[in-house]
């Protein structure tokens, strides 16, 4: 269960007292759109986080102000669903459109959207092949098709792979632009691994290394580091089911599988008789788990540990997306594990069903 945290990511760095050498204008005209409100949003780990308004009159409404960066904002328009994404930079753009077609509006004077336009066209072929795939596959599994539906699945990953490489491509032609970095963190930062992160990364020049997408990007590969196979497992600290606080290294000198989940998540629950028959066969060997929620509903945490048997320690903040743990082991799929060795260091990570059983048979022979 992903949670393509690009969306839920990208964070916003007012920085009072800087220096203010150039400003945006950003104005806008578009044609039908009701008198209102329009909110001026950036995406952070909270949400939408508004940092301007102004009034719509007659389909006509401007923000100006001053950015030390250049930072990729919505426009919300109220009594629209659909929202204005673009490049903000410290010059005038222009913004036209229809209040019926938002999602086709005309930016110009800004060069960094220009590029990002080039970028979303070469994307829209991509897109709407997957789409096409997504009908066909639900189409398909109407009828129980099996056979379409196994051809549908490699179809979608030859796609996906020749849209990584499509994106990896622009990226090595536009290395020196903002944009690059900010399409990582929308695109690849979580279906990359460490490495590849970290390579991709170099190459940037050192103008962009104070940029928010450098350091969010720069941020991901240090916490991946943290928890590669080999290092410390770092330390857990929650409150149970009961509120009383359990730690991690409460349990060294066993091995302990931290099993990050949810009650919400399906393939998490379909998990769940897998880890029970792994701890009831070698629970008494040594073996423990260490059950980490993403819920930020108590009543449901309990109900699914009750529900699914699980009788081993539970942890949780309550803060879904937002836990600490998650954050500090990396998590951003979900069920997602990690075995740590008694001596407190990581030895495997998402082990399950058979695999799991198999590997923990090696460990207790």
């Amino acid at each position: 269960m992903k949670k393509f945290l690009a969306f839920s990511i990208i964070l916003i760095i007012v920085i009072s007292g800087c220096k203010k050498t150039q400003e945006y204008n950003l104005q806008f005209n578009i044609n039908n759109l009701e008198n209102g409100t329009a909110y001026l949003q950036t995406l952070s780990e909270d949400g939408m986080q508004t940092i301007d308004s102004a009034a719509i009159v007659e389909g006509k409404f401007s923000f100006k102000g001053s950015l030390p960066e250049p930072l990729f904002v919505y426009i919300k328009l109220s009594g629209k669903p659909r929202r204005i994404g673009l490049f903000l930079e410290n010059t005038k753009i222009f913004v036209d459109g229809h209040a019926d077609s938002l999602e086709n509006v005309r930016i110009s004077g800004s060069p960094l959207n220009e590029e990002y336009k080039q970028f979303k066209s070469l994307l829209s072929a991509y897109d709407n092949r997957q789409q096409e795939l997504q009908q066909q596959y639900i189409e398909a599994r109407k009828v129980n098709d099996t056979s379409t539906l196994n051809k549908i699945d490699k179809l979608w990953d030859l796609l996906d792979r020749q849209q990584n490489e499509m994106v990896l491509q622009f990226i090595s032609q536009h290395k020196n632009s903002v944009i690059s970095p900010f399409i990582i963190t929308q695109r690849l930062i979580y279906s990359l691994n460490v490495n590849e992160l970290d390579s991709l990364v170099s190459i940037f020049p050192a103008e962009l290394e104070n940029s928010i997408y450098v350091r969010m990007l720069k941020k991901r590969v240090q916490t991946l580091r943290n928890v590669e196979i080999g290092k410390p497992a770092p330390e857990i600290s929650l409150d149970d089911t009961m509120g009383i606080v359990r730690t991690l290294s409460s349990l060294r000198g066993k091995y302990v599988l931290i099993d990050f989940w949810a009650s919400w998540c399906g393939p998490c629950r379909e998990e769940s008789p897998n880890l029970v028959k792994a701890y009831e066969r070698f629970h008494n060997k040594g073996f423990e788990i260490f059950s980490v929620s993403l819920d930020t509903q108590r009543d449901k945490w309990i109900e699914a540990i009750q529900k699914d048997h699980l009788t081993w320690t539970h942890v949780s903040d309550l803060k879904g997306w937002q836990s600490t743990a998650a954050g500090l082991y990396g998590v951003n799929a979900i069920p997602h594990s990690v075995l740590v060795d008694p001596q407190g260091i990581i030895i495997q990570n998402n082990l399950r069903g058979e695999a799991l059983i198999e590997f923990l048979d090696t460990l207790f022979r």
